[in-house]
């Protein structure tokens, strides 16, 4: 019978890098002198390409002194607005945090108005089609645990990739650990494993993570989303207490004027056969249908 520990899968700490050798003793070289065709030569250690050129070098970089009547472009605008949004965002990060030693720069900054809301079609998405032996295991395992849900895999991508996956998961969250307190704990990553085996036609996305400390926890939860250029991932409380925010979707408009489109979905949702089709939903549903929901207000 396979034990818990054998359904976790978690992932074993890299090893050490191996020290790099001592570099060898090399000689000092001496300028090259290229002969050209015509019989002249040309004193590398002279060229404007050769280091240690103090006149070339001084020509080379130091730029320009800026203009103080030059009129911005709407792209150096953009730089110069993305610059002091990252820079804002490091801010905060460095003083919300508990440990305000660091900051980490690997990660995309948060916007202002936070990451887009990634909506699941119901509460335990983040659990389907995952193995039910590994599930048990999952809910065995003590807090804090929470879940994560990789973007730009399939589940066919996780399922052949999981331990790289797992690996730049972990490399993450360690980061973030180690922001917290260096003394953090061992994280753990557990990889899912599908209802069925690898040749299930559904296959499931989620990773547990667990061992690791409240506050750590509570941190990459308060952010949801985090990006660096390995993996971009949402992190989600392990429970399916929330339900979900989308209901569905409305497609098919003629016109791609956003005020005629709120506009038009106002009027429709006011009309009273529709108002009482929605009634009539929600007491199906048991839910209460007075004093609660009134006509829909344009936004």
């Amino acid at each position: 019978m396979e034990s818990t520990l054998d359904l976790l899968g978690t992932i074993p700490d890299p090893p050490s890098p191996p020290s790099p050798p001592s570099p060898p003793d090399t000689p000092t070289p001496t300028p090259r002198v290229e002969h050209n065709d015509d019989g002249t030569h040309s004193d590398l250690g002279s060229s404007i390409h050769a280091l240690g050129n103090p006149a070339d070098d001084q020509m080379m970089c130091n730029p320009p002194s800026p203009n103080s009547g030059h009129t911005q472009t709407a792209e150096e605008q953009a730089i110069l607005a993305h610059l002091e949004l990252a820079e804002m965002n490091r801010s905060v990060l460095s003083q919300s945090g508990l440990n305000n030693r660091s900051t980490l720069p690997q990660f995309t900054p948060t916007p202002n108005r936070g990451f887009p809301k990634v909506h699941m079609s119901h509460s335990a998405q983040i659990f389907d089609h995952l193995e039910t032996k590994v599930l048990l295991a999952w809910f065995q395992v003590g807090h804090p645990k929470f879940m994560i849900r990789v973007f730009d895999y399939s589940g066919k991508d996780v399922a052949e990739q999981a331990a790289i996956i797992a690996e730049r998961i972990w490399a993450s969250i360690t980061t973030i650990a180690e922001f917290i307190s260096q003394d953090a704990p061992p994280v753990c990553v557990s990889p899912p494993q599908p209802q069925g085996g690898k040749g299930s036609r559904d296959q499931p996305t989620g990773f547990l993570v667990h061992q690791v400390s409240e506050e750590t926890m509570n941190l990459i939860l308060s952010q949801r989303i985090w990006s660096t250029t390995d993996i971009t991932f949402e992190a989600l409380l392990f429970n399916c207490s929330h339900p979900p925010e989308l209901l569905f979707c409305l497609s098919g408009f003629t016109t791609l004027n956003a005020d005629t489109v709120r506009q038009t979905v106002v009027e429709v949702w006011s009309q009273d056969e529709i108002r009482c089709q929605i009634k009539d939903c929600l007491s199906n549903a048991g839910c209460p249908t007075t004093n609660k929901y009134t006509k829909p207000r344009e936004t």
